[in-house]
């Protein structure tokens, strides 16, 4: 893990959360702060039989805290201040990594309901994200 961490750079994320005899309601979740989110992430390089370069990525994710649970039991891994930059250091071992993986404040993300909409990936634009 040591050397193939990254930050995934987003503005928010959806989540689907399943209702009892209804359709899942999506809701779009960002930070609460309007800023942009970093994710903890690790990154890989594989190169195929075929001698195809393939790079994927995986987000690390935790046990929803209190604020997210009720939506899902799992949320992405955000890292603030110096934790996005020591989580980057190829001189930080994975050890002290891990550490840096510390749940955050129940406060830090806001939640927001949004249309079935977004649930077509042909659909794109501010629709996607408007509160219902």
């Amino acid at each position: 893990m040591g050397k193939h961490r990254c930050l995934v750079v987003v503005d928010g994320y959806y989540e689907w959360h399943r209702l009892p005899a209804k359709p899942k309601q999506t809701y779009w979740i960002t930070p609460s702060e309007d800023s942009l989110m970093l994710l903890a992430g690790l990154w890989d390089n594989n190169t195929k039989a075929s001698g195809q370069s393939i790079d994927s990525c995986t987000l690390i994710t935790t046990a929803a805290n209190s604020a997210m649970s009720s939506i899902h039991d799992r949320m992405p891994m955000p890292l603030v201040g110096q934790a996005a930059q020591l989580w980057l250091d190829p001189g930080y071992k994975t050890e002290q990594a891990v550490e840096l993986l510390t749940a955050v404040d129940e406060s830090f993300f806001k939640t927001q309901a949004v249309s079935s909409y977004v649930n077509n990936v042909r659909n794109q634009g501010p629709e996607c994200i408007a509160a219902v």
